[in-house]
């Protein structure tokens, strides 16, 4: 058999093709999400300690050409709303470095930093994420060094408007994982209007439902209120018309008790773990990319 049809048996050649796989990092794992034959989403996880090169050596070792949707959770990045300076879009990312430097823990000849615009123009403010430029860096050798492509890099906030599909629905999720803070956001059309971290609830996904009755939901209902007060009164927008859940543990007995507290219609997504959720959430647009480009 010649070379020349050695080469034209698909079989006998090394696929090229990548696997597309989210990944939604905590402090200690990263969490992995691969669609099957059915498109349903797949969880594994990794354990992490900070070391990319172990890291992505044991995601080579299941999947030997793979490409990453990395999500990172609030540890690894700060994000701070400013005034948006006034100069040219090319200028700009240079000038948000002065805007934020004394309000980050990052040195500013370290700082890397990206942003994206409220929905509301009007307000004159812009979103800034910052983290450390040689965590970026360590991360790209470390993907090179074992065939790893990086697709992507985003933040825990930006996943939320993919929850549901009602995007001319203004929603108010509240999302909470093991180890993580609790995120009170409100969304809209694939847009973040207000994002806050609601401080008390660290370890919300382990308390029972005595707690939650005793003050707990209580006081979030309050915050709850805060943000849609602000929503519609400050930022002018239409009252909010659902009240999303996305809790490990605790979301359907949350939810009955907000029920109490709010008219709004509240409703759980049920989901086993939700940091595994998270990480197939950055799936979402990874797909519908692919369908276009195939179509």
């Amino acid at each position: 058999m010649s070379a020349g049809l050695y080469q034209k048996l698909a079989f006998w050649k090394q696929s090229k093709e990548r696997v597309n796989i989210g990944v939604f990092l905590t402090k200690s794992t990263l969490w992995l999400a691969v669609l099957n034959e059915q498109s349903h989403p797949q969880y594994s996880s990794v354990d992490f300690d900070g070391d990319w090169y172990q890291a992505f050596s044991q995601i080579q070792q299941r999947f030997p050409s793979a490409s990453l949707s990395i999500v990172l959770s609030s540890e690894f990045y700060q994000l701070i709303q400013v005034d948006k300076p006034n100069v040219d879009e090319s200028e700009l990312k240079a000038a948000l470095i002065w805007a934020v430097k004394d309000l980050v823990n990052v040195p500013p000849a370290n700082i890397h930093l990206d942003y994206f615009d409220t929905p509301v123009a009007a307000n004159g403010k812009i979103n800034v994420v910052v983290t450390a430029k040689d965590a970026i860096q360590d991360i790209a050798l470390a993907a090179k060094k074992h065939n790893v492509h990086i697709k992507q890099i985003s933040i825990e906030e930006l996943l939320l408007p993919k929850i549901s599909n009602d995007v001319d629905q203004a929603k108010l999720v509240l999302c909470h994982y093991e180890g993580g803070e609790l995120l009170l956001s409100i969304v809209k059309n694939d847009a973040i209007y207000l994002q806050r971290r609601i401080r008390g609830f660290h370890a919300l996904d382990k308390m029972s439902r005595e707690d939650l009755s005793y003050g707990a939901t209580d006081n979030l209902s309050i915050e709850i209120q805060r943000s849609m007060d602000f929503y519609e009164g400050q930022l002018r927008q239409a009252p909010i018309k659902k009240i999303t859940v996305v809790i490990d543990n605790v979301a359907e007995d949350l939810a009955d008790l907000l029920k109490v507290n709010f008219a709004q219609t509240v409703e759980v997504v049920k989901v086993d773990i939700v940091s595994a959720y998270l990480s197939g959430l950055t799936l979402v647009e990874t797909e519908q990319e692919v369908a276009e480009v195939s179509q």
